[in-house]
């Protein structure tokens, strides 16, 4: 998989650095120091160098939309003749201080071709380049290994008598090949903005705002060096993905492993001695500490792994049986629905039909339709809020042992003060209202379990026919106004050529024998309220 690298640092004469050796090492050219301040100023040569991929210089689209042009040699030998000083008594010398570039490292992703990683860098670099006005120059390296030539390691040991170190040449193991994925950029930008004289020539003005005082980024209102390091490592990492869910590879992030809510402890860099040494069996301090720190993070990513398993697995099962008991819903209302449909599949009335067989149709409609009602009250959704504050006063009720006031004058329509309220409650139910409250009442008492108690009301009330209970509790006059709407849409609803008071109970006795077959199996004394 891909990995993450994003460093950046300053090529800086305080640290004996050269910018013009610098950038003849990444390209692997010959460029030469003209600085004629600089009394060590040479050729520096690497053309022997190997696997350098590609290199180009990026200009801001500033200048490049002006024509400008400009090569390696006189770019950074004209960075090296810039950063001198005439404030001296003894005239114009080098600051040995000055920063002549700021360098970003980047890990490139081995997955992608050549083609693929030279646009990316170049697509960062031309971004960084018009953002502060600076030029850049990037090289991207690719170790291989053809023609290359292994060189020899070297073991550092202490000598107590001349009490220095000695370097002793190991040749009994040949020495470790390139790896061809550990293909980076190193990218090398100006920290002065470019401009362009009178005449197109090139001038090095005042200080990239990358490289401002901490103070002077704080009064022109821009983040902190900090917080821009990490901006443009989290620019790279969108760049990298970007092109990484292309070819449906993991994406990679530029965040910390305590920013990514990781218990992962960093190891330590080893760097290129240590790593000479574990070749030859020698164990340094540096890498003791890594096997150490390996084996932590290995328990530990090992456990987050079960922890996930275990709960993605518990998380399948309830989602299961989530499913079969939506199944067995949906298989309830298939029932209800093929048995209308054979009873509608017989074909309609003629003229030469008999009154009897037109009647026998009409019931057969108006069974038809209280099925297909009632399937689709299966396969609705109960009013979730209500049955969730059902639950939730059910919950707060538990201890006092006084369910007939709960189920008597609901406290939640404003009529009760918890715990036990116990007013009359003929002031808010009529005497329909009561009996059904009763008959709640007896399916509730004598239920000591508290898990059994909030389970028996869940299933309860979760039934689609107990959405009226959940009203009436909640608002008894808008229960009975359902009520009588219903009512009256049963009487509205009788066929008018079914006139004789006997047929009409049939057809009511034949509605309530097909509804007692199909319906699923409810809690015992639950209220099913009339079509």
């Amino acid at each position: 998989m891909a990995i993450f690298r994003a460093e950046t640092k300053h090529i800086s004469r305080s640290k004996g650095q050269n910018v013009v050796a610098a950038a003849a090492y990444r390209a692997g050219e010959k460029l030469t120091d003209t600085n004629k301040l600089n009394p060590s100023a040479t050729t520096h040569d690497y053309t022997k160098k190997h696997g350098v991929l590609a290199k180009s210089i990026i200009l801001p689209s500033e200048l490049y939309d002006q024509g400008f042009s400009i090569n390696r040699q006189d770019l950074w030998s004209s960075v090296e003749q810039h950063e001198t000083t005439t404030r001296s008594v003894k005239g114009s010398r080098l600051k040995q201080t000055a920063r002549l570039a700021r360098e970003w490292l980047l890990s490139l992703p081995s997955e992608l071709s050549d083609d693929e990683n030279e646009q990316l860098t170049a697509e960062f670099t031309q971004k960084l380049a018009n953002d502060l006005g600076v030029i850049g120059d990037y090289c991207i390296h690719k170790p291989t290994i053809n023609n290359y030539k292994p060189k020899a390691d070297y073991i550092e040991s202490y000598d107590p008598d001349t009490q220095k170190p000695e370097l002793t040449r190991v040749n009994d193991v040949k020495a470790s090949e390139p790896d061809n994925r550990n293909i980076h950029a190193h990218i090398m930008f100006t920290t002065r903005k470019a401009k362009l004289t009178a005449d197109g020539k090139l001038l090095l003005g005042e200080k990239a705002d990358s490289e401002r005082s901490e103070k002077w980024r704080k009064d022109n209102g821009m983040v902190n060096g900090g917080d821009y390091i990490k901006e443009v490592r989290g620019m790279w990492a969108d760049m990298v993905n970007e092109r990484l869910a292309q070819h449906e590879i993991a994406p990679i992030s530029h965040k910390s492993y305590k920013e990514l809510g990781l218990d992962i402890i960093p190891q330590k860099k080893e760097g290129k001695n240590a790593t000479a040494l574990s070749r030859y069996g020698i164990q340094t301090d540096v890498r003791n500490k890594n096997n150490v720190i390996k084996e932590r993070n290995r328990a530990v990513i090992k456990s987050a792994a079960d922890s996930y398993i275990t709960g993605h697995n518990e998380a399948a099962e309830r989602a299961n049986t989530a499913a079969n008991k939506a199944n067995q819903g949906m298989d309830a209302a298939d029932k209800w629905l093929r048995k209308a449909n054979i009873w509608l599949s017989k074909s309609a009335p003629t003229p030469f039909d008999s009154k009897p067989r037109i009647t026998e149709l009409n019931e057969q409609t108006i069974i038809f339709d209280r099925l297909a009602e009632r399937a689709n009250t299966v396969l609705s959704k109960p009013p979730r809020e209500l049955i969730e504050q059902a639950i939730q006063k059910y919950n707060s009720m538990h201890g006092f042992g006084k369910w007939e006031a709960y189920i008597q004058k609901s406290d939640w329509g404003g009529g009760g003060i918890m715990p036990n309220p116990e007013p009359d409650p003929k002031d808010d139910f009529n005497q329909r209202q009561l009996d059904i409250i009763d008959n709640i009442t007896q399916h509730l008492i004598g239920v000591d379990d508290d898990r059994a108690n909030n389970k028996v009301l869940r299933e309860s009330l979760s039934q689609s026919d107990n959405e009226r209970i959940l009203t009436l509790l909640t608002n008894p006059e808008k229960e009975q106004l359902q009520y009588e709407q219903a009512e009256k849409y049963r009487t509205e609803d009788t066929p008018a050529n079914i006139t004789d008071s006997h047929t009409k109970q049939e057809v009511e006795t034949a509605v309530d024998h097909e509804e007692s077959t199909l319906a699923p199996l409810a809690p015992r004394n639950t209220y099913r309220p009339s079509l």
